[in-house]
């Protein structure tokens, strides 16, 4: 089910996810990729092709990549200076 409202976080077409009493739903294709389809930035929803798609979904790869590297590398400097 798609969840499209203004006031959602993140994108238009958030996927809810819908509590189950079993829990082998829990391992569904369906249910894996929920989280991971609603964590994309709109910028990657909106492409007009699935060329486009999936080069957008590489551009935010490469950027969340290396903003966790940037933040690893500010901390160790951080903690360097703290305790250097």
């Amino acid at each position: 089910m798609v969840y499209n409202s203004i006031c959602a976080r993140g994108h238009t077409a958030k996927l809810v996810k819908h509590r189950s009493r079993l829990a082998v739903r829990r391992h569904f294709f369906s249910e894996r990729v929920v989280n991971r389809w609603n964590s994309l930035d709109q910028r990657v929803i909106d492409s007009t092709s699935m060329n486009a798609f999936k080069n957008s979904l590489d551009r935010l790869r490469k950027e969340k990549e290396i903003g966790r590297l940037l933040h690893g590398l500010n901390v160790r400097l951080a903690v360097g200076h703290i305790f250097g």
